[in-house]
């Protein structure tokens, strides 16, 4: 039976949070240097620090030694296929986030209105979540509570102690720290963490005899694929004290394409769990000639069955049992669209009647069903490489990998400042912190998450020759160039070739406002960084200028409910005094 922490109980931890981020742990850590807190050898935690990346602030803390190897095999398979699709499963902790007020879960904002919090306007909002396999994240219950409080009054001092050994901003690679209690006082002493090593599960659970019972199973002529499907659902159980987001465990004959085995897992089933239900399966039906998965992550999971059954496991390409999961996808999709007993989706979103049959005519259906069951086809693409949207929660913004934002790819100056317009208009924008008033529930709803980011391009030209013929006269006659063509393109590269020899004199037709967005930008692509949308301090007439000055591209996209808009700038102008 679920218990809830006291009003008392979350004023202490929230006071133990606040004091933490004031000390900004994230410029003494980067969240690879892991600190271990050890009351005694079966009472210990590991803690990632949150915010070296600038980009979210807090701690994740991971209790006991299997919920840090599960952590560190997720890290060492980041690069793989399946990383992404196995981080809930993976992901056994308690974590303290900061983030805007919307981005606040509802059951945390009520014991955060209890007890009177309020932090502005930015993403400095806190609040804890337990992360457990097979359940939504969710709000940490009374015991919960008390542990992340028992550990967090370690943490702090610990951090003080830290900061005396080792300076802001040095880090060096897989180097954390052990703080342990022995003989009653706290030491604090540096390490390094073997994270390779340190990502092997264990291989002591008990199986039973199987080794010596494999060898009389029958012998199946068989290959076998085998995964899990995360199902993409909340489920409420009365069962279980939060919502469910359980993973299915799938088995695929490999020559066939037949499913063998599938079963939803109950949130309990850990990997030596799975291991178990393998283990059955092959005593039942026989043992398979190898067993095919997609990654390292499911390859260490079922490393025991190696051992044990003498059974090869194998990373390869799962094309069959990647067909069966797609299908499952755009069923339950098709499932959840077309619910009878859900009354009208549309008009739940809060969409108008005429409004409705608008979409009805764009789309050439007759009824609201119709159209939901074709928009339910189209989820097939939720998981497509080549963009689309997406189940789940957005990943975290990376300049790397935008294989899940849909852009626009605007071509022409009208649509790149109407995109980016758009882009200002619907994202949150920025708030002077004087500006902050005392409502703080003064916030907009329909505004979403928008994130900007500047890199270096080569083709000032190109840029110049989107300017408008008017705007290139303009500046034509500020940098003194003259040419008897009539030809906007061989204009364009005239004025082009005065800037690419002498790009300081770009001042000469920038406002002072314009040329401070501009160092901005220039510091953002020097360190190939990002910052939201309610956080950059200018406007979008500022960008829409420098667009129509030929200065900067852009390009603009989403995802399920990111907005991002992309600032190209010359490379000309790197190091250029403005």
């Amino acid at each position: 039976m679920r218990k809830e922490a006291t009003a008392q109980e979350w004023k202490r931890l929230y006071d133990l949070g606040m004091l933490f981020m004031k000390k900004k742990p994230w410029e003494i850590l980067n969240n690879e240097e892991y600190i271990r807190i050890c009351f005694s050898e079966d009472d210990e935690a590991f803690f990632t620090i949150m915010g070296n990346g600038g980009m979210e602030y807090g701690f994740g803390m991971y209790i006991g030694e299997i919920a840090f190897r599960e952590l560190n095999l997720l890290i060492n398979s980041q690069s793989g296929p399946e990383a992404e699709e196995y981080s809930l499963y993976l992901q056994n902790c308690l974590v303290m986030f900061t983030d805007r007020k919307q981005d606040v879960p509802d059951e945390q904002m009520a014991v955060i209105k209890e007890l009177k919090l309020n932090f502005g306007k930015g993403r400095d909002w806190l609040y804890f979540e337990k992360h457990a396999r097979g359940f939504l994240p969710y709000i940490p219950d009374q015991e919960e509570v008390r542990v992340l409080i028992r550990y967090m009054e370690q943490l702090l001092p610990c951090l003080d102690q830290i900061e005396k050994k080792k300076p802001r901003g040095f880090h060096l690679i897989h180097h954390g720290f052990d703080y342990t209690l022995r003989n009653g006082s706290w030491k604090l002493e540096s390490v390094i963490w073997n994270t390779q090593e340190m990502g092997k599960l264990p291989l002591t659970e008990k199986t039973g005899n199987v080794r010596q019972l494999s060898s009389s199973w029958k012998q199946l002529n068989a290959t076998w694929e085998v995964d899990l499907a995360l199902i993409h659902a909340r489920i409420d159980d009365e069962n279980y004290d939060r919502p469910l987001y359980p993973y299915m465990l799938l088995i695929v004959d490999h020559k066939i394409g037949s499913v063998i085995f599938q079963e939803i897992l109950d949130p309990l089933c850990d990997p030596p769990e799975l291991c178990k239900k393998m283990i059955e399966l092959m005593h039942q039906n026989g043992k398979p000639k190898e067993i095919l998965v997609s990654g390292p992550i499911m390859k260490e999971i079922f490393s025991v069955l190696e051992r044990d059954t003498d059974v090869p496991v194998t990373e390869a390409s799962l094309t069959n049992l990647e067909e069966f999961k797609k299908g499952l996808l755009q069923h339950m999709s098709a499932s959840c669209f077309n619910d009878a007993g859900a009354g009208s989706f549309l008009e739940h979103m809060g969409l108008k009647e005429e409004e409705i049959q608008s979409l009805l005519d764009i789309a050439g259906v007759d009824s609201e069903q119709d159209l939901l069951t074709q928009l339910s086809e189209r989820f097939q693409s939720l998981s497509s490489p080549d963009g689309g949207m997406f189940f789940g929660s957005p990943l975290d913004y990376d300049g790397w990998d935008d294989s899940r934002i849909i852009w626009d790819n605007p071509s022409t100056l009208r649509k790149k400042t109407e995109c980016t317009r758009q882009f200002f208009e619907h994202s949150l924008p920025f708030v002077e912190e004087e500006a902050v008033d005392d409502d703080w529930d003064d916030w907009d709803e329909e505004k979403c998450s928008g994130m900007i980011d500047a890199s270096w391009c080569e083709d000032w030209a190109a840029m110049i020759s989107l300017c408008k013929r008017e705007k290139l006269l303009a500046i034509a006659e500020k940098l003194g160039v003259k040419s008897d063509t009539q030809k906007k393109a061989a204009f364009a590269a005239e004025i082009h070739k005065t800037l690419a020899a002498k790009p300081g004199r770009l001042k000469d037709f920038l406002t002072d406002t314009e040329r401070a967005a501009l160092k901005l930008l220039r510091a953002m692509a020097n360190k190939e960084d990002c910052v939201f949308s309610d956080a950059f301090p200018f406007p979008a007439g500022v960008i829409v200028s420098l667009l129509e000055n030929g200065v900067i591209d852009i390009n603009t996209g989403h995802t399920g409910d990111i907005l991002y808009l992309t600032v190209r700038l010359p490379r000309n102008l790197k190091g250029i005094h403005l």
